[in-house]
């Protein structure tokens, strides 16, 4: 017998041997072990799922131990439920349910090190290494020591021999809550001291302080750090009593202060994993450590993007993903240099800062301008701003109500078909309606070109159509068969035409429609514009591909235009600007690694010249402004969602994601029925020529006029008065609307007190993505620091200009110009947001970069319907 009268030899439950004579005294309850058992098991998949995919190695061990010892632990308690008195069950779960924690303790540990170096290690009383090392070794010790009880106790066979076992289990969880103590003082006094430092928040610091991920991160690590502790608390006094006191018989207060209390902190330790809430514990971030934040923004997933560099790769670029063998033998005499250019490395900077000079952009009165300057021709063929699905159904009509529905755009000044191919692509699978599109352009060459890229969606396959357009959409050069399909298969339609017209006068209207299928275009054309249509065609031997090249880069790398273009490849992440200087050299919209060899022909959509003959001046042949960019007629986060190897090719990530875009649309004009209408008038005759055509006035479901009220251009009375005619009233359709862009408005009010004025409240927001080296030379100064340039730019693109909107409105009189128009302006904007390109207050790290990089901020989207 021992002390309590119970027979030390009890095998089993029994007339001699009743439950309560048991070391627990009661049945270990099944369902709650089962649940716990299985609660356990998921956490502890979910744990080695999340840690190798966020790569959490130290953090995964821990865990995975943790949930391990709990499912191994439950499974001795479901054993015993039978019989209280299974020593192997007894030894499996006392062991393993009382060193468990530990291994969530160790977890939490972790994180103090990784916080500490995020924020500042000049704020903590120990270097953040110690913080591992010293409380996982105590840790370590607290598990020696419950380890050793645990088996002492579990083997023992006698109460005396037991209570050993007991004193060193307490010994071990009162050395983990000494533990737990220590580390929470240290929490709060880091804390503390860090919010009294005097030393501003590195970038990385601020984006974390301020990210939602980040703060509920902590708040569910504070969380779990408490309930830990709590459940080593109620171990000591479980053991202080000897066994078989009250506490430990009392299976309600196990399951309530002990099971719960872990679940709960595992839980927490599971759902808030740090490699999504927190990137920087991650080995993803560990092999791109040592570069600035924002060239390692991908490192936040969500909002962040994951992998900043690859393994095996120079240590300033990730590794190149070639199309095939072949791609890869053709770009390995270049490899090393593409490999190695110091645009890839976190040290890069612009020259002027090394040559200790004045930068172009700087004024003589040593202002900086951050508004972009162009050089070359005053061309921008692939647009200024991210394409637009004008039909917004979802917002708008609703899809139900569409879905049979036919539909009239109007897009009155269309440089390019972004917005067409954005409209058309966006529509439900399920509509089934009608849609007719009429484009108008002024300029006769971006008239040409669009028609020409039209006409290739409306007669190709759409595989080839995709390919196809993209290429004489963007790229500078194009294979020679692409321009032999392009003259068999087009030319003979704008032949026909020319032909049929030649008794023509040179200013006569000609129209001619062309039927593909369920769809059709029509071109309305001055006769003499319809014959230089046929020059695009042309055989353009008097322009050698070398000739050629040299006019392009004689614009796009100009020696003037150096410092602009060093200023904006600094506001990219580093391992962009490698590809962003690549397009800029060869023109060619491919992934990185392609071959380029059989781009061997100069773009006749591209390259202006029209007749042989002397060239007096690059852009007659080279008309492109040098700051227009693909990349800017694109949503870079819808490219995004594009999956390549090459995580960091932006343009092979726009490849991929426009070829997929020209598919779509190549194929969904074929299923039509959609009816296309170009014409080439100025805007505000346009209206005229509409009805002259069958395009009459209250007929239009959207009409879009990019920028054309800008005062610089028609100005807002007329383009209201010229352009709200043509909408349907709202009786026929209240959705219907005037898309209006307003790209200089608010630099028509603006003052260099509003500047200064706004960096107040604009500086603290920039300054939790961006820092600057040197804040004596903010902006100022002969060799001003590349960091205080960056940051001038991000604050122009954060600033908040909706007084300097009203300030213009009311210049403008816009009141009284929507009144006399019989308009009205939508509060809410349905089509496009208001300010959609200036960086919302709320942006993740990535949206940031990508909407910084992408410039702009002031531009003001103003959608208006009729009154009547």
């Amino acid at each position: 017998m021992d002390a309590n009268g119970s027979p030390l030899e009890c095998l089993s439950v029994g007339p001699g041997c009743p439950v309560q004579r048991s070391l627990y005294g009661y049945y270990p309850s099944l369902p709650a072990n089962a649940f716990f058992l299985a609660f356990f098991a998921i956490c502890m998949i979910s744990n080695i799922i999340l840690g190798r995919w966020k790569r959490t190695w130290t953090y995964l061990v821990a865990m995975f131990f943790g949930c391990l010892a709990q499912v191994i632990g439950y499974a001795g308690r479901i054993i015993m439920n039978d019989n209280p008195f299974n020593m192997v069950g007894f030894q499996i779960q006392i062991c393993c349910l009382t060193l468990a924690p530990a291994f969530n303790s160790a977890a939490i540990y972790l994180t103090l090190k990784h916080i500490t170096l995020c924020f500042g290690p000049e704020s903590s009383r120990v270097p953040p290494k110690w913080y591992t090392w010293a409380f996982i070794t105590t840790d370590i010790l607290a598990l020696i020591f419950q380890g050793a009880g645990g088996g002492i106790a579990a083997t023992a066979d006698t109460d005396s021999f037991r209570n050993v076992g007991d004193a060193l289990m307490m010994t071990g969880i009162c050395l983990q809550v000494a533990t737990l103590i220590v580390f929470g003082f240290l929490v709060v006094d880091y804390v503390v001291r860090r919010q009294k430092a005097s030393t501003p928040l590195s970038s990385e610091a601020a984006f974390t302080k301020t990210s939602p991920k980040f703060r509920l991160f902590a708040g569910a690590l504070l969380i779990a750090y408490v309930l830990i502790l709590v459940r080593c608390v109620y171990r000591i006094a479980e053991m202080a009593g000897g066994w078989r006191n009250p506490i430990m018989q009392n299976q309600g207060l196990f399951i309530g202060l002990d099971s719960t209390m872990v679940a709960l902190a595992t839980l927490l330790q599971t759902a808030f994993h740090p490699g999504i809430f927190f990137p920087r514990l991650s080995a993803h971030w560990q092999e791109s450590k040592g570069t600035d934040l924002g060239d390692n923004f991908e490192n936040y997933s969500s909002s962040e993007i994951s992998l900043a560099q690859q393994h095996h790769a120079p240590a300033s670029v990730p590794k190149l993903a070639y199309c095939s063998k072949q791609c890869q033998r053709a770009h390995w005499p270049t490899h090393k240099s593409d490999c190695q250019d110091p645009l890839g490395s976190s040290f890069w900077k612009p020259s002027w800062e090394a040559e200790k000079r004045k930068p172009g952009f700087i004024s003589s009165a040593n202002l900086i301008n951050t508004t972009p300057v162009a050089f070359g021709g005053g061309k921008a063929p692939w647009g200024e701003f991210p394409a637009l699905d004008m039909l917004q159904i979802e917002k708008n009509e609703g899809v139900d109500a569409a879905q049979p529905r036919d539909f009239r755009m109007l897009f009155a000044a269309s440089s390019d078909l972004r917005n067409i191919v954005k409209t058309i692509v966006d529509l439900p699978p399920s509509y089934s309606g009608t849609c007719e599109i009429i484009m108008n352009d002024e300029d006769n060459w971006l008239v040409s070109r669009n028609v020409i890229i039209l006409l290739v969606a409306l007669i190709y396959d759409p595989e080839e159509a995709a390919e196809t357009m993209l290429h004489l959409w963007y790229s500078a050069l194009i294979p020679k068969a692409m321009l032999q399909t392009l003259r068999s298969k087009v030319l003979p339609l704008v032949q026909s035409v020319s032909n049929k017209t030649k008794d023509k006068s040179p200013e006569a209207l000609v129209s001619k429609k062309w039927t593909f299928g369920t769809s059709s275009l029509r071109l309305v054309l001055q006769k003499h514009y319809w014959d230089v249509l046929l020059q695009y065609f042309e055989n353009r031997d008097y322009l050698p591909t070398d000739d050629a090249k040299r006019a392009r880069t004689a614009t796009t790398l100009a020696p003037n235009a150096k410092d602009y273009i060093e200023r904006h490849l600094y506001t990219l992440n580093r391992m962009s600007r490698r590809g962003h200087m690549k397009f800029r050299t060869d023109g060619l919209l491919l992934p990185f690694g392609s071959s380029i060899q059989e781009f061997d022909t100069p773009n006749p959509l591209l390259y202006h010249q029209h007749h042989p003959g002397p060239i007096h001046h690059q852009e007659q042949i080279w008309p492109v402004l040098d700051t227009s960019d693909p990349l800017a007629g694109w949503s870079p986060l819808e490219a995004r969602k594009v999956v390549l190897t090459a995580k960091f090719d932006v343009y092979g990530r726009l490849y991929q994601y426009l070829l997929g875009q020209f598919k779509q649309f190549a194929q969904k004009i074929k299923d039509g029925p959609f009816k296309f209408h170009y014409f080439n008038i100025q805007p505000p005759n346009l209206p005229h020529y509409l009805h002259q055509y069958g395009l009459s006035r209250g007929t239009f479901d959207r009409v879009e006029v990019y920028n054309l009220a800008d005062t610089r251009y028609l100005g807002p009375a007329t383009t209201l008065t010229t352009f709200i005619p043509l909408l349907k009233p709202r009786k026929a359709n209240p959705h219907a609307t005037l898309l209006t862009l307003f790209t200089h408005a608010v630099y028509e009010v603006a003052t260099p007190t509003d500047t200064l004025n706004s960096i107040t409240t604009v500086y603290p927001r920039v300054s939790a993505y961006l820092t600057i080296t040197n804040h004596a030379d903010y902006g100022y100064g002969d060799a001003p620091q590349p960091s205080s340039v960056r940051f001038m730019q991000a604050m122009a693109a954060c600033k908040d200009y909706d007084h300097l909107w009203d300030r213009w409105a009311r210049k403008v009189d816009l009141v009284a110009v929507a009144k006399a128009a019989g308009v009205r302006m939508r509060r809410r904007n349905l089509v496009v947001e208001a300010w959609p390109f200036r960086v919302p207050r709320d942006a993740t790290f990535i949206e940031f970069w990508e909407m910084f990089g992408a410039g702009g901020g002031a531009e003001r989207y103003v959608e208006w319907s009729r009154c009547d």
